[in-house]
């Protein structure tokens, strides 16, 4: 799947997870020409099996999906950047320029707008998925310069990591990035080869109906490669829908699902599992193995999709991680106070209805800011006093260690009114100060008003 990083997006998940994920009948992609000084002209095929020649190096690059936006940027193609889709939000970057005005949303992922992109002077426009193939044709007809990026393995990513700095003109740092991806990677293939065991995976994409992963997706990929067995692997369809007795058959021993899935914390998830007719029999039930995952480090053919290998491995085999193994760190507001932002380790993530944040950190040090000092609910602000739990400290920025499952808390105090300011007391004081100084002047102009006719 190519999230405003905020959640609550599973039915779009059930409609358009095909589309972003990347899945294709052929990955064609590869160097077919260039001449010897790496410069343009340069000639490629590209992953919809199509022959492309850049002409130059491009100066304004359009992007159709998030997966392509986050690979351009990771490898410094970024200030080139001048349209991306409305659900392009990674780095977040893209929402700070998007709201500045210095990059334009061209339209949807399967609905982009031909004529902005025109209009937007695009020398180079960097596509996403099969099903974008009439909108390919379109702006060929246009004479516009189409790329299409359609990996359907994990390592085919890392090789479009390359394929992108090449015909954006930045091979080099897309070549570093490329091979930092390759050896982290070969770290977690190392040492799931000397795992004692393979445990069995459900990830579980929506609950009514319940669907899970099968063939041809990252995902089922990614169980295999952190030492896992996907309990669908065999399923010839990439999403299918299943039934609740063949999961309680396989009997998983270790469940994932999206953060924020059904809109709820994990915890409350957990229980509404455990509810299920037969399900306290599992045995990720029993031993409450349960796990949230962001969706984007697994469904985006991105740079991201290591992180996801590595988030997956450590919560599978926590035992080849001795020293980076996997805590949940709970962030909640108090008063609770929904929507607010908390940035951890540089990555943006919301509250969800009753302000509570549920996250699976590595074993160590980690920093998180709250965005919002300040609240105005039911006419009162509500004033960040500081953070208690885990750590305290009055700072909107804290960096706290984590060495177990951890709570985490953002006071707030309540100002007796939006309107008052941060000393309500005092506006009370003036406004009865200035009522005392008027009724007092009223008085003496009144007294003076008679002496003044007495004389007259």
């Amino acid at each position: 799947m190519d999230k405003p990083a905020m959640r609550f997006r599973y039915l779009r998940i059930l409609l358009t997870t095909l589309a972003f994920s990347g899945l294709s009948f052929g990955s064609f992609h590869g160097l077919v020409s260039a001449n010897a000084s790496d410069g343009f002209p340069i000639s490629i095929v590209d992953d919809f099996g199509r022959n492309v020649t850049i002409q130059r190096m491009p100066e304004r690059i359009v992007s159709l999906s998030p997966s392509c936006t986050e690979t351009l940027f990771a490898v410094g193609a970024g200030p080139n950047v001048v349209g991306v889709t409305s659900y392009c939000d990674y780095p977040p970057e893209v929402l700070v320029r998007v709201k500045d005005g210095t990059l334009k949303i061209v339209g949807g992922f399967s609905d982009p707008n031909i004529e902005i992109i025109v209009g937007l002077g695009a020398d180079l426009i960097v596509a996403s998925s099969d099903l974008q193939g009439d909108i390919v044709s379109s702006m060929e007809s246009k004479g516009l310069t189409v790329v299409g990026l359609m990996p359907k393995t994990v390592d085919d990513i890392v090789e479009d990591v390359r394929l992108v700095g090449r015909i954006v003109g930045e091979y080099a740092p897309a070549s570093r990035l490329a091979e930092s991806m390759r050896d982290r990677i070969d770290v977690v293939l190392n040492k799931t080869e000397r795992a004692l065991s393979r445990p069995r995976v459900y990830y579980e994409v929506w609950h009514d109906p319940l669907m899970s992963v099968g063939q041809g997706t990252y995902i089922n990929d990614l169980v295999a490669m952190a030492g896992g067995v996907n309990i669908f692997s065999a399923s010839s369809s990439p999403y299918p829908v299943v039934n609740s007795e063949t999961i309680i058959e396989a009997n998983p021993e270790v469940i994932f699902v999206a953060e924020g899935y059904m809109g709820l914390a994990i915890e409350e998830t957990s229980l509404k599992m455990k509810d299920r007719p037969g399900w306290k029999s599992i045995d990720a039930i029993k031993h409450d193995r349960i796990f949230e995952i962001e969706e984007d480090i697994v469904y985006r053919h991105g740079p991201r999709i290591v992180d996801g290998l590595e988030t997956m491995v450590q919560v599978i085999h926590p035992e080849l991680f001795p020293q980076t193994a996997v805590h949940r760190l709970v962030i909640q507001t108090s008063p609770a106070v929904s929507g607010v932002v908390f940035e951890i380790d540089g990555l943006y993530e919301r509250a969800d209805s009753g302000g509570v944040l549920s996250q699976l950190l590595k074993k160590g040090t980690h920093t998180v800011k709250i965005l919002n000092s300040s609240f105005v609910v039911n006419g009162n602000r509500l004033q960040f006093l500081g953070w208690s739990g885990v750590t305290s400290a009055k700072d909107q920025q804290v960096s706290l260690n984590i060495s177990s499952d951890s709570v985490l808390t953002a006071n707030y105090y309540t100002l007796t009114n939006a309107s008052s300011g941060s000393r309500p007391w005092l506006t009370y004081v003036l406004v009865t100060v200035a009522v005392v100084a008027v009724l007092a002047l009223a008085a003496i102009a009144l007294k003076v008003g008679f002496r003044h006719r007495e004389i007259s």
